[in-house]
């Protein structure tokens, strides 16, 4: 629950509905490639930016393995 929070307050998932809501609204008033390049790009860079830090989480942890395994 805590991690679900965490991305409801993320600066990566407002500018990402900022983006997304603008592209609907350049979609609304005619600018269709405008809007279609706003929304694809607001969606790929979120979810870019998640899968990095993901990444980086998935690294932590396995290095965290790894050293306890080295302990024993």
């Amino acid at each position: 629950m805590q991690r679900i929070l965490q991305k409801f307050i993320s600066r990566k998932l407002w500018m990402a509905l900022t983006g997304v809501v603008s592209g609907i609204a350049l979609l609304r008033s005619g600018s269709i490639t405008e809007g279609t390049t706003l929304l694809v790009s607001a969606i790929l860079g979120y979810l870019t930016a998640e899968g990095i830090v993901d990444a980086r989480q998935v690294q932590t942890i396995a290095q965290a393995q790894q050293a306890a395994e080295e302990k024993r």
